[in-house]
């Protein structure tokens, strides 16, 4: 399977019950035996690799930097409604005119640690078997070329068909729909998989299916502020959703 940069110009009501004993918690999958193939979109950071304190880090010290002292954390992170780059600056208490010059200096940062950010335990295994049985992308705010780069250092660029970073034109949910059209896919068998409650409205808007996983850098609360179709709380439960079959 390649992996390529993507470079872009209702559920029904019959649904088969799953309990998931490791959560506790009693799921509903629509029935989607008449799907060829899944597709799988995952976001990057809090979902395929921890990136949450690095990103906290740089933050701080990038305000530093552009000599807009102040002291930023990773709850400060997690405190933000909608992740964006406008929320983090005005967070940050760093100025928005600041915009281009502190994202070239966050991308160098990240970069540079691209070889100490961590995978989550438990994605490789994951993304290894969805890359098996699924169309496997990831959809983004990074840049498509750290994606690249970190994917490739801990060998799993091979299992991704797509790559759509912040640096792809359009909104994510855009990207979404381009990769359902790219991988001749269809709404109900494609799963958008974030840790935010932006990536499950964008998978919403998209039409596909959305997963929140409570790994990443939004609360369970926070979470169900934006009513995805499932939360999982370890990465297993995705292969659990999407092929029951093959996660015995």
């Amino acid at each position: 399977m390649s992996q390529r940069d993507l470079d872009l110009p209702d559920i029904s009501d019959d649904c088969v019950k799953i309990d998931l004993q490791q959560s506790g918690s009693t799921l509903y999958r629509v029935d989607t035996s008449h799907c060829k193939r899944h597709t799988v979109l995952l976001d990057y950071d809090g979902v395929i690799v921890d990136t949450l304190g690095i990103f906290a880090e740089a933050i701080d010290l990038i305000g530093k930097e552009l000599d807009q002292p102040t002291t930023f954390t990773a709850d400060d992170l997690r405190s933000l409604e909608h992740m964006s780059v406008p929320a983090i600056l005005k967070k940050a208490r760093i100025n928005s005119r600041l915009t281009d010059e502190f994202l070239y200096r966050l991308d160098a940062i990240l970069f540079e640690k691209h070889e100490s950010i961590n995978i989550f335990p438990g994605m490789c295994e994951v993304i290894t078997e969805l890359s098996q049985i699924a169309n496997l992308s990831v959809v983004s705010a990074s840049p498509s070329a750290l994606i690249s780069k970190v994917l490739k250092y801990n060998r799993l660029d091979s299992c991704f068909q797509y790559i759509a970073g912040g640096n792809v034109p359009g909104s994510k949910a855009s990207r979404i729909s381009e990769i359902v059209q790219a991988c001749e896919s269809c709404v109900e068998c494609t799963w958008m998989v974030g840790d935010t409650t932006n990536d499950i409205q964008e998978g919403q808007a998209a039409g596909v299916r959305t997963v929140a996983v409570l790994w990443g850098w939004h609360s369970q609360q926070r979470l169900q502020t934006s009513r995805p179709e499932f939360i999982v709380d370890n990465p297993q439960q995705i292969l659990q959703l999407v092929a029951p079959e093959n996660s015995a």
